[in-house]
C-alpha cells in the first residue's frame, strides 16, 4: 500500500524547489524530511501528522529565506514564519 503525501510534504517541497530556482539552498529538516528519506514501510509505521515545515539554510541566506517566506505569505499562503536569529 502506497502511503499518501501529507499536504506540508508536497509544500516542504515546492518552497525547497522555489527557493532553488532563485538560488538559493534550502533543506528540509525534522519529520517532513524524514518521511521523504524513508521507504514505504516506514514511512506506513511513522502514520503521522505533521504540524509544521522545517527548513535551514546558510547563516548567509537567512535573509533571502525569511523574504522567499514572506513572499509565499503575501501570495495567498496563511503561515507563521519563525525564523531563529
Amino acid at each position: 500500500m502506497s502511503v499518501a503525501e501529507h499536504p506540508l510534504v508536497t509544500e516542504g517541497r515546492r518552497l525547497v524547489e522555489g527557493a532553488a530556482a532563485g538560488g538559493l539552498e534550502v533543506r528540509l529538516f525534522g519529520g517532513i524530511a524524514i518521511w521523504l528519506r524513508a521507504s514505504e514501510p516506514t514511512r506506513e509505521a511513522l502514520g503521522r501528522d505533521y504540524p509544521d515545515i522545517d527548513l535551514v539554510a546558510h547563516k548567509k541566506g537567512s535573509r533571502d529565506l525569511r523574504e522567499l517566506l514572506e513572499r509565499d505569505m503575501r501570495e495567498g499562503t496563511d503561515r507563521l514564519i519563525d525564523v531563529p536569529y
